[in-house]
Formats: C-alpha cells, sequence, structure tokens
C-alpha cells in the first residue's frame, strides 16, 4: 500500500474529514514514528508489531572482486517485528488460499 493509497483509504472512511486533514494526520503520525526511531525509542502497536532500532557493529568485510578485506562502520537500520494478531491473521488468509488451491 502506498501513502497516498493510505489516504484515499482513510478519507473514505471518514468522509467528514477533508484530504487536507487526513493527510496532515498521516504525515504527523509518520513524523512522529521516526522521531521516535531517531531518539533509539522503541514503537509498539498491539497486535499490529512493533519497531526498534537494531544496531550492528563494525565488521570485517571483503570485496569478491579484488578480495581486499576492509573494516565497515557501525551502522544502524530500522527493524519490524510482527505482532502476535498480525501474525495469526497472515497465517489464517495464507492457509485460506492454499486450501483453494
Amino acid at each position: 500500500m502506498l501513502k497516498s493509497q493510505l489516504i484515499n483509504a482513510m478519507q473514505d472512511r471518514h468522509p467528514h474529514l477533508s484530504a487536507l486533514q487526513v493527510k496532515n494526520a498521516v504525515d504527523s503520525i509518520i513524523d512522529r514514528m521516526v522521531d521516535a526511531l531517531l531518539s533509539q525509542d522503541r514503537i509498539e502497536i498491539r497486535g499490529f508489531g512493533s519497531f526498534n532500532v537494531h544496531y550492528y557493529p563494525p565488521r570485517r568485510a571483503h570485496n569478491p572482486r579484488t578480495g581486499e578485506f576492509i573494516v565497515t562502520g557501525p551502522n544502524a537500520k530500522p527493524h519490524f517485528k510482527a505482532g502476535s494478531i498480525l501474525k495469526a491473521l497472515i497465517d489464517k488468509q495464507t492457509q485460506k488460499e492454499e486450501g483453494k488451491n
């Protein structure tokens, strides 16, 4: 789903809100989530999942073309872990689709 599709779906569900209001709400939520991750806070949405930042220390790597070894710098990446309700819904949908085939 694209951000624009999310905005359209929310506007369909809440017709009393203007497109600009819905867009601002979605932007605010995303901005706050980004701010939380940048502050090294954990985001937890019960039933959906959690977001946090995983840190990776420097490591020894090599260039496959030259065989040269280098040391990469430390890095951090956002990580999402699905919640139990979301996992169950996806599993149920997958089982239903497999039963049709």
